[in-house]
């Protein structure tokens, strides 16, 4: 008898798995991998962070970048077949944001796709974390679809995971097996509540250990169940896991609170429900403003998709170059990109919020006016009765925040305005401290071009010799050092026909910045060597020489100079009568380059 019951069990055992392999294989029929196209101005971002990270030495942020912008958008959705036959695709909010263009794929095992591109995104929500999705042209390719369960999982029970994780650099099928640990987890929140005792927390969620990867997000949690499509019916969303706590902490959004919001989502509502919802939106913005402490992370929950590409290619400049570095070392530690895009855009919102004043923001609400696109007006009063205009869209259903001020209003020639000013400021920074090394042609007005006899005026005396003064060009080569921005120590060496000088001195210059050119007039005095002109007494004469002119340079061409200068020489020996003054009017134009220090 106990025979007979043990080829039993494995008889049943023999025939169950074959129709557990069947239906898991099934699944593929409902579950595919969601792929996205980054919004331009997205990726306009990604590389301005990633020039941030190259000056900032951080090759290792530099490299997952490329990863991150390689990989593409990628996750897993599934799909779901309203009562009236409408068909959605579900998926994570996190795995669609800042995308312009979205397809699923179904997969066989034998590696066939069946493709829909142009899927569109018709309702969504970032707190929550799910989207959903409808095909093109309101086609509806499904008869029937994955059913969400009727009643919460419980503790205890075997669930699965289906979704594409990414594996080499392609997502690839996974079907995992685990428990829930946990029915109802709630995680908290960075934020206090409104007593500032306890932290917000989000969920609830359900706890799993079925493995979940990058690539499973808004994959459906699965627990078997009959009479249903494909022997499995949902009981969650794969939506996150956690690192650095423990092992096998897995978590899905449960579904009954995702099915909630699609039916939700889909209600139709008036223009009086659709305000009261926003000022509920605008009570619980204000409040997460009032802590003391930063709160650009609570701004980015607000944030609609249309303010953060827009704005986050000047943001990223703003931040990194103005933020403190605690908040530029949140942006390098997040885990993804779309997330660091939201902090940077958060962070000058709240920066301008803020103004010259680091209290806590307390703001009140002026006059909310409706516009004619459907978004709202909403002036934002701080202290001191300084006023923030800013702008409110309804964005999948949920009022979010899109323009704020002017530094936040989608302007793109801020980022022009703000690279040329940059530019401008490096050809400050370069001129401030630098060694230019420059060579040119000098014009030498009363040089000693020959001599001229004098007879004699009797027979008792010797005829005479006088220079015969003349224009001659020469070569210049310089060294010119500047420090401190205004002062300077330039250094020269002339040559002519019959003549050679050199000088060294001291001296100032004044920059002026006019756009993407600076003029400097300078001044120097000094002493010179050159050579002796009639001196019986030395080969060469000691002297003093003072200089003026202009020296210009522009960001087209960083460090390049362009030099003219007058200089004036004068020779110690001409008081003694030895020599006749002359080589003492030079004109100067030098050609230069700056290296700074």
């Amino acid at each position: 008898m106990l025979h007979r019951k043990i080829a039993l069990t494995v008889l049943l055992l023999g025939l169950l798995a074959p129709m557990a392999f069947s239906q898991a294989s099934a699944l593929r029929d409902y579950v595919g991998i969601i792929k996205g196209t980054y919004h331009p101005d997205a990726l306009e971002f990604f590389d301005k962070l990633k020039e941030s990270y190259k000056k900032r030495g951080k090759a290792d942020l530099v490299k997952w970048i490329d990863g991150y912008i390689k990989s593409g958008v990628g996750g897993t959705g599934f799909v779901y077949v309203a009562p009236d036959g409408e068909n959605y695709v579900i998926t994570n909010y996190h795995v669609v944001a800042q995308t312009v263009a979205l397809s699923i794929s179904f997969e066989k095992q034998d590696g066939a796709k069946t493709t829909y591109d142009r899927l569109k995104v018709v309702a969504a929500d970032e707190d929550i974390d799910i989207a959903v999705l409808t095909f093109a042209d309101g086609a509806k390719p499904f008869k029937a679809g994955l059913t969400f369960m009727t009643s919460p999982a419980e503790e205890g029970v075997d669930v699965f995971a289906a979704g594409f994780p990414g594996m080499f650099t392609e997502q690839i099928w996974q079907f995992s097996k685990g428990v829930v640990s946990n029915a109802r987890m709630r995680l908290p929140h960075d934020i206090e509540d409104e007593e500032g005792v306890n932290p917000v927390r989000w969920g609830p969620y359900i706890q799993h250990t079925s493995n979940i990867d990058h690539g499973n997000s808004g994959g459906p949690l699965l627990v078997q169940q009959a009479n249903v499509t494909s022997g499995y019916a949902v009981a969650g969303i794969n939506t996150l896991t956690l690192s650095g706590y423990r092992e096998n902490t897995f978590f899905a959004i449960p579904a009954d609170r995702a099915f909630a919001y699609i039916t939700e989502a889909f209600k139709s509502k008036d223009e009086e429900a659709n305000r009261h919802n926003l000022d509920l939106r605008l009570d619980a913005f204000i409040k997460s403003l009032a802590k003391s402490k930063a709160v650009y992370g609570a701004i980015a929950d607000y944030l609609s998709n249309g303010c953060t590409a827009s704005n986050a290619e000047y943001a990223i400049i703003e931040t990194f170059s103005r933020a403190p570095r605690t908040v530029q070392d949140a942006i390098d530690n997040v885990s993804d990109l779309v997330d660091a895009m939201n902090y940077c855009v958060a962070w000058l919102i709240e920066d301008t919020f803020r103004g010259k004043t680091a209290s806590v923001l307390r703001a009140t609400l002026g006059d909310i006016t409706r516009n004619t696109d459907g978004s709202y007006t909403v002036p934002l009063i701080f202290a001191g009765d300084r006023v923030i205009v800013t702008t409110w869209v309804s964005e999948f259903g949920i009022w979010k925040l899109d323009k704020a001020g002017d530094l936040v209003s989608g302007d793109k020639t801020l980022v022009e305005k703000k690279e040329k000013q940059r530019e401008s400021d490096k050809m400050k920074n370069a001129y401030d401290n630098f060694v230019m090394l420059s060579v040119g042609y000098t014009n030498i007005f009363d040089h000693k071009t020959g001599e001229k006899r004098i007879p004699a005026a009797n027979r008792y005396d010797d005829d005479t010799f006088e220079p015969i003064i003349g224009v001659a060009p020469a070569f210049d080569a310089s060294v010119l050092m500047a420090w401190n921005k205004y002062w300077l120590a330039p250094f020269s060496f002339t040559i002519a026909k019959d003549f050679w000088q050199v000088d060294g001195g001291v001296g100032f210059n004044i920059p002026i910045n006019i756009k993407a050119v600076t003029l400097a007039p300078y001044a120097a005095i000094g002493i010179d060597i050159h050579k002796a002109n009639g001196s019986e007494m030395l080969p060469f004469e000691f002297g003093a020489m003072a200089q003026g002119g202009l020296m210009l340079t522009t960001t087209w061409v960083p460090g390049l100079y362009l030099l003219a200068g007058y200089q004036y020489n004068f020779s110690f020996l001409t008081l003694l009568g030895e020599t006749k003054p002359t080589d003492a009017h030079m004109l100067k134009i030098n050609v230069g380059y700056a290296f700074a220090f």
